[in-house]
């Protein structure tokens, strides 16, 4: 568990960090994704393909919400009995609001038995989360098929032309078939970025999912 004061000042930094974000080239799927219905609205990928990115994005045109990211080291502790603390803070700290940002939920073991209570109370709740977890079947179990997914994908040509500020033709066409379309490489050009992407996704993501007890591969 995590003590409320810690919790506390974690929000707040976390409030003031997500002003200073980049968020990037706007993503196509923004507009496809209806945060104003009283679902919980899962957005879910593959890992690094952009999709706090894109809750960053959702956050934007917003005046009044919560947000909280799971990821963050500060809040290591953190486990299912301390949602009920973090609204609290949130409704102490930010006032009242219906709108509901979560990245990453799904570290937290449990974290549908929240969600699902929020969304009782006709809250809109918006979660990122790995394809790992919130692909699975047991999740329409979980919420009670009171959720909407959203996949997530690395970058569409017409994305990629915007990072990488090209012409549309095909020698750009080319580059993209020969690059793909995940955000960081785009930026870095590291070939390393990918080979830590793939040992991240087969160890932590398709091992993890399947129980397997190893994953040996050959490049």
């Amino acid at each position: 568990m995590i003590d409320k004061e810690t919790l506390r000042i974690v929000i707040k930094k976390q409030r003031e960090e997500l002003a200073k974000y980049d968020i990037g080239i706007e993503r196509e799927e923004r507009e496809k994704i209806d945060i104003h219905i009283p679902f919980a609205i899962i957005i879910s990928g593959i890992r690094r393909c952009g999709k706090s990115t894109l809750l960053r994005q959702l956050i934007k045109k917003m005046r009044n919400f919560y947000y909280f990211g799971f990821e963050d080291p500060r809040a290591i502790d953190f486990d299912v009995k301390d949602f009920e603390k973090l609204d609290s803070l949130f409704h102490e700290e930010q006032g009242d609001s219906d709108y509901y940002f979560f990245d990453e939920i799904q570290n937290i073991p449990q974290w549908e038995k929240y969600v699902r209570k929020i969304i009782d109370l006709k809250k809109h709740v918006i979660i990122t989360g790995s394809n790992a977890s919130l692909l699975s079947k047991e999740l329409g179990t979980r919420l009670t098929g009171r959720h909407l997914t959203h996949e997530i994908f690395p970058f569409s040509f017409k994305e990629f032309l915007a990072i990488r500020k090209k012409n549309l033709n095909i020698a750009s066409f080319e580059q993209y078939f020969t690059d793909g379309g995940f955000p960081e490489y785009l930026i870095y050009k590291r070939s390393d970025i990918l080979q830590n992407l793939l040992t991240d996704i087969l160890t932590r993501d398709i091992a993890t999912r399947y129980k397997c007890n190893f994953v040996y591969f050959i490049f």
